[in-house]
């Protein structure tokens, strides 16, 4: 007999079966969802609900990026981390920063640990091209503004001898006691700051 296992989130109206749902189950075929409903409708309350019982039933950590701070006392009451960003906080994010990724083949079912650079230097890219709008005040950046700043980000990685590999992320540190080279040691990530200095690197060059 299969046991459906999963978060509850109601019940159906018409047969009253309880509505169990677990976006890591085996048959489907990525974890990923989508809420969609009108202003009010209770699009924040699922969302907090699914969290609130995924992580007391099923020990499942999630990360909520909430511009608007309602997720803050869920936080709190599950003994949770509330991080907030701002001009004055001491807390940043690294654009830079990358790791590694569980994908599941569509075929097989199998899951295997990669590296995905190339989506990270675009979304890199997009993220530095939306800051250069910005500061511009300009609504388009021009074709080959776009293509030094995707080949300047992905030299950043290469340099720093990241590639698709996941232990590519990691150099070798050595046992302080005895010398063998055992500990795993997160290699120092590229950050905006040596990206505007490659930047201005080039621009030297080419004058």
């Amino acid at each position: 007999m299969d046991i459906q296992l999963g978060v509850p989130l109601g019940f159906n109206k018409q047969t009253g079966v309880p509505i169990l749902f677990d976006n890591f189950h085996p048959s489907l075929t990525n974890y990923n969802m989508v809420i969609f409903a009108k202003s009010g409708a209770g699009k924040s309350v699922t969302m907090k609900t699914l969290i609130s019982r995924s992580a007391v039933l099923m020990g499942i950590e999630s990360l909520a990026l909430d511009a608007e701070g309602e997720y803050s006392i869920v936080a709190e009451s599950l003994g949770g981390i509330n991080v907030v960003l701002g001009p004055t906080s001491k807390t940043v994010i690294n654009l830079f920063d990358i790791e590694p990724e569980i994908v599941k083949d569509e075929i097989t079912g199998r899951e295997r640990v990669v590296l995905n650079v190339e989506n990270k230097v675009e979304d890199v890219t997009q993220a530095l091209l939306t800051m250069a709008r910005g500061s511009t005040r300009s609504a388009e950046v021009n074709e080959l503004t776009k293509q030094i700043i995707a080949e300047s980000v992905a030299e950043e990685y290469t340099d720093a001898g990241i590639t698709a590999d996941p232990a590519s992320l990691y150099e070798s540190a050595a046992n302080s006691a005895t010398g063998d080279m055992l500990a795993k040691k997160k290699k120092l990530m590229p950050t905006i700051g040596t990206w505007y200095k490659r930047i201005r690197r080039k621009s030297k060059r080419k004058r």
